[in-house]
């Protein structure tokens, strides 16, 4: 299980079959996890400014490739 926290950057799983913002594919920030007796729910704000609701399971990290000099 990958650790995220607010603030990361993220991107909905392309090949999910629940997506209630559908955003499928598409990069966000998380901006709230919940724990709801043991399911990780994460609130994600796109680009669009839509915000979704999901498991934190379809969840992928974006690293940040930026090389500091």
């Amino acid at each position: 299980m990958v650790i995220m926290k607010v603030g990361d950057k993220v991107m909905v799983n392309p090949f999910t079959t629940t997506d209630p913002a559908n955003q499928k594919g598409k990069e966000g920030v998380i901006v709230e996890i919940v724990n709801n007796n043991g399911l990780e729910i994460v609130k994600v704000r796109f680009s669009n400014e839509c915000y979704g609701l999901y498991d934190g399971e379809v969840l992928q990290p974006i690293k940040n490739d930026k090389k500091q000099k």
